[in-house]
Parts: structure tokens; sequence; C-alpha cells
């Protein structure tokens, strides 16, 4: 994956950083370095989208998310469920959609697949 045409090489540089320290604390075994690095460029954009999200007509927010910046959800299947919030959405480089949202009241961040997540009626962030 290359950066993205809107972010600058410093803040892509830093935000590679900062996720290769997050994947080595998700993944305390040892794993591939092209899989690190590759998992490491997945977080740095899913970091950069957020951060970008709102600036310019060039965020690139998917415009098939069903879900917003903001909008609170919850994770309802499998053995881990959670509530949060969508911080980011985006696509892999296989073209498939993930939201990363940060989980409340714990404030960590998770990447989920469109159908893993349903809204929250009536809850707001802020609430």
């Amino acid at each position: 994956m290359s950066k993205p045409e809107w972010c600058p090489d410093d803040i892509w540089m830093q935000a590679e950083i900062e996720a290769m320290k997050y994947v080595e604390w998700l993944i305390p075994t040892p794993i591939d370095a092209d899989a690190e690095h590759v998992l490491a460029q997945s977080f740095a954009r899913a970091l950069l989208t957020a951060r970008n999200q709102g600036r310019d007509e060039d965020s690139a927010w998917p415009a098939e998310a069903e879900y917003s910046y903001g909008q609170p959800v919850e994770k309802f299947t499998g053995e881990a469920q959670w509530d949060g919030v969508i911080v980011s959405a985006y696509h892999t480089t296989a073209g498939k959609l993930r939201y990363v949202v940060e989980v409340k009241p714990q404030g960590f961040q998770m990447i989920a697949v469109p159908s893993q997540l349903r809204a929250k009626i009536g809850e707001h962030e802020n609430e």
C-alpha cells in the first residue's frame, strides 16, 4: 500500500511509526516482517483517514460506508461483543470496507467488518 496523495510525507512516516508500535503491542508473537509492515500501513491509513476527515473533498471516507464518523455502534457478533463509536472507515488493499471503532469505555480501537456492526439507536457520542 502506498501513501495516500493527500497525506504529507512526514505525517505518513509518523503514522507508520505509531502504527508499528501498535502492531507490536497487538501481536506480541513474532510475525513475518512483510505482514507486520502491511498491518502497520493499514493502521496508518485508518489513522490518517480519521485525522483527515472533513478537511476537503479528497478525504477518503468511503462513499458506500453505512456509518459515519462519531456514530455509536455495537459489535453484536462473535464471542467479543462491545459498544463503541466509529472513528474511521477505509478499504483494505483487497477493496473490502472496514471500520475502525473506538470501544467504550476502554478507549482502545478495533477494526470491524460491516456485518459485525449495527447502529446504537438513540445514543450520541457525547452521552
